[in-house]
């Protein structure tokens, strides 16, 4: 399918024009040219390592919105299609009216089921269930107010939206602090991402290795190949050059 059926297929009318006019535009001007949508270009880095113009899945954990500052936007206008997950039913509305492929629900994923307590803040990009993360964000943000949610784990998640088999192509985890535990959520021999972006609070570049994030994923058989800004780009190490753009 060309990229007008794909944009018309995916977003509501309005929306699919104007995306429709911007890559128009964006072939006349500079046909070489890269549009992202990420907070601080995490989906350049994604674009690099796995080829976007082959369709494939992606889970966002944390998805935040389905336009502003999103990592698996441009690969849903390539036509990937995703199962997004937030605890803020706002944000979830929004993918469910915004893409019409994907999967969207809202849930706070965690590695024990039963009850957190949310904390919501103006900036809706950094709410959180992190206690930990909590101090240092309620000094830099203002707050909105909390609510107590119950947790799911995100192996339950995937066993439910995902066929057997299916294979993940990326997996996005944004979660203010809680990362570590969304990944320990979910057994990553069942549901195997090719490609996993994570934020990392907390990094020390020259003791990068002994981030507890890179600890835990190396020991499940990914490779770390970079860290940008906020973010630790993983691989799996099993078969690392299988649909990716590695040097």
């Amino acid at each position: 399918m060309n990229r007008i059926g794909i944009l018309c297929e995916s977003l509501p009318l309005p929306l699919a024009l104007r995306f429709a006019l911007v890559y128009t535009v964006k072939k006349l001007l500079n046909s070489n040219a890269s549009i992202n949508y990420s907070q601080t270009g995490e989906d350049a880095v994604i674009r690099s390592l796995l080829d976007e113009t082959l369709p494939g899945i992606y889970v966002d954990v944390g998805c935040h919105d389905p336009i502003r500052s999103s990592n698996t936007l441009s690969l849903y206008l390539h036509g990937w299609r995703g199962v997004n997950i937030d605890a803020n039913p706002r944000l979830i509305d929004r993918f469910k009216k915004v893409r019409r492929r994907d999967v969207a629900l809202c849930a706070a994923i965690s590695d024990q089921e039963g009850e957190m307590i949310f904390h919501e803040f103006e900036d809706e990009l950094v709410s959180t269930v992190s206690e930990e993360t909590l101090p240092e964000w309620e000094g830099k943000w203002k707050k909105r107010g909390e609510r107590v949610v119950k947790t799911r784990t995100l192996g339950s998640v995937l066993s439910e939206n995902l066929a057997p088999g299916e294979e993940i192509g990326l997996l996005s985890v944004d979660v203010e602090g809680h990362d570590l535990n969304v990944l320990r959520s979910v057994d990553l021999d069942i549901f195997r991402p090719k490609l996993i972006v994570v934020e990392m609070h907390h990094v020390q570049l020259h003791h990068l290795q002994e981030h507890p994030v890179t600890c835990y994923l190396e020991d499940q058989g990914f490779r770390q190949i970079g860290y940008d800004t906020l973010n630790g780009y993983f691989v799996d190490a099993r078969s690392e050059r299988s649909g990716l753009h590695l040097p």
